[in-house]
């Protein structure tokens, strides 16, 4: 019975299904982790003020919130839905061709294990976005890749190190050179 009902929905709810009890079991690892992980932080005052009160709780209700949706989402077909979304997993969208996925694999490597040691972040992600927009928005106007991969790791740079103050990866970026510069000529 549940077989035929699966066959009869669109492949959209298929999915949603199976993908719902996928991060629902995410959340469940996760919040277990907290849930033990709180028992190990050290209580100063017994463990009514222990500071792993807080995430025990909340890794526990956590846990709780999706065993629930992960029931619901097993009770409604999504283990059924994932095990057949699993098997189509070795095939191949007739879309996308291999050289792509291939390319787009070394592209991520050179990237992050080449690019980003030698040469400043935004020029390495210039580089990497350029080269994978090249690859995969095809169908764009080569301005609008080009405008893309000169904004994104701008923006990121700015609102990660300008304004939070997180380090980004690499020796140095051009906005915290050009940070350094202006605070020097000011001074």
């Amino acid at each position: 019975m549940m077989q035929k009902d699966l066959k009869e929905q669109p492949e959209e709810s298929q999915r949603e299904k199976g993908s719902s009890l996928l991060v629902s079991g995410g959340l469940m690892l996760i919040s277990g982790f907290v849930f033990v992980s709180s028992f190990f932080i050290p209580a100063p005052e017994g463990w009514q003020t222990a500071p792993g009160m807080l995430p025990m709780l909340l890794g526990g209700s956590l846990f709780i919130m999706a065993s629930v949706i992960s029931w619901e989402a097993i009770k409604n077909g999504a283990w059924i839905s994932l095990k057949q979304g699993f098997r189509g997993i070795g095939e191949s969208d007739p879309n996308t061709p291999l050289w792509r996925v291939v390319v787009a694999i070394l592209v991520v490597g050179i990237f992050y294990f080449v690019l980003l040691r030698f040469l400043l972040f935004e020029i390495a992600a210039f580089l990497f976005l350029m080269t994978m927009l090249q690859i995969f928005w095809t169908e764009s106007k080569f301005w609008h890749r080009l405008l893309a991969s000169l904004l994104i790791p701008f923006t990121i740079t700015v609102s990660f190190h300008g304004i939070f103050g997180i380090p980004m990866p690499g020796e140095s970026n051009i906005v915290q050179e050009v940070l350094f510069w202006w605070k020097q000529k000011g001074s």
